[in-house]
């Protein structure tokens, strides 16, 4: 289960969990792979021991993410641009804090995440 949702200004909704420190400079979008969804960090001791904020949003079409249509099926592009309308929205991109300081968005995924978060890094 995903520990908040999203109301994009397309009207969709995502839902969205994350790890770590949410004031950390250093964001590490997590993309995951299928059956996975929701709430899910792979590794928490290493998360603790980072400053950095983990987050993973829902596929389209899982847990609390709208899925596109009744016709579509989820596509990876389709989540990389949920991802990106995200982080436009939420206003990290461009990353930069309040204070001015550099904030840096890395993301990373493997199998069907993998693709996404490489269409997603690629396109911002």
């Amino acid at each position: 289960m995903s520990d908040t949702s999203y109301d994009l200004a397309s009207g969709r909704t995502v839902g969205v969990s994350g790890f770590g420190d949410p004031k950390s400079r250093r964001i590490v979008l997590l993309c995951m792979p299928p059956p996975i969804a929701g709430a899910f960090d792979p590794d928490p001791q290493v998360t603790a021991r980072h400053d950095v904020h983990v987050i993973v949003l829902d596929r389209p079409g899982y847990v609390a993410t709208d899925a596109v249509d009744d016709a579509a099926t989820p596509s990876v592009e389709q989540a990389a641009l949920d991802l990106a309308h995200y982080f436009a929205e939420i206003h990290l991109l461009p990353t930069t804090t309040r204070a001015g300081s550099v904030r840096t968005i890395g993301a990373i995924g493997w199998g069907w995440g993998g693709a996404t978060a490489l269409l997603f890094a690629a396109r911002n």
